[in-house]
């Protein structure tokens, strides 16, 4: 009110001015409304955290760690040889402390060819008679393994090469089985196809890499285009 003398309403305002910034640190102070979340220093995100304070910033506990060392090695380059599988590979993260073991194994699908040269003589399931040309499809497995010296690896890589064995020389064992042993017979690998394949390089008791590979559609003779080749690694 006016009426009140100078002095008294000095001290009035004043008293009112401590009273508006005593109700203002009071609001402050009483914590965050219902959306729950409270302005100012320590703001904080729903979930407890400190905005922009991840627990793992600064500290991701896989940096320069990777789990699967050497995960970008290159995939592996293969060769239909006719009647072997090569496979080629610049591998990394290797040690120099021990020698390099080299594994491939192919599945091929296998066409014989047998001839009857004449004479009395048959083939598997013909009946007993005169022989008869006939031809047979099937599965073979196919495998090479290969010794590296240590003192090859230079700044801890490699430049693999591999061939597995030749199916001619993996079925002469297997010519009777197939009803085409015999003078009378004349033998013949008509056609070898890759449908896939396994390449491990080991180090000591260690598995650098381990790639399994399927060939779509199967290889023929020549360089095994990569758009026909799917690989992954198995851990």
């Amino acid at each position: 009110m006016t009426i009140l003398q100078n002095g008294k309403c000095e001290r009035i305002g004043a008293l009112a001015i401590g009273l508006a910034a005593l109700l203002a640190t009071s609001v402050a102070v009483a914590g965050p409304g219902p959306g729950g979340k409270q302005d100012g220093y320590g703001k904080h995100d729903d979930d407890g955290y400190g905005k922009g304070q991840d627990r793992h910033k600064g500290q991701d506990r896989h940096k320069g760690q990777d789990r699967h060392k050497g995960k970008k090695q290159e995939q592996p380059r293969f060769k239909d040889r006719g009647d072997s599988l090569e496979a080629k590979l610049d591998i990394r993260d290797l040690r120099h402390d021990s020698n390099v073991r080299i594994e491939l194994e192919a599945e091929a699908r296998v066409e014989l060819e047998c001839r009857f040269r004449g004479g009395k003589g048959y083939g598997k399931g013909q009946g007993k008679g005169k022989g008869k040309d006939f031809s047979k499809r099937i599965w073979l497995d196919l495998d090479g393994v290969e010794n590296i010296s240590r003192h090859k690896i230079k700044g801890g890589r490699l430049e693999l090469e591999i061939d597995t064995d030749y199916a001619k020389d993996e079925l002469d064992r297997y010519w009777s089985d197939y009803g085409c042993s015999g003078k009378n017979w004349e033998r013949k690998v008509e056609q070898v196809q890759f449908h896939s394949a396994r390449l491990t390089v080991k180090q000591g008791k260690r598995t650098v890499v381990d790639w399994v590979c399927d060939f779509d559609p199967p290889t023929r003779n020549g360089d095994v285009s990569r758009k026909d080749v799917e690989c992954h690694r198995v851990d």
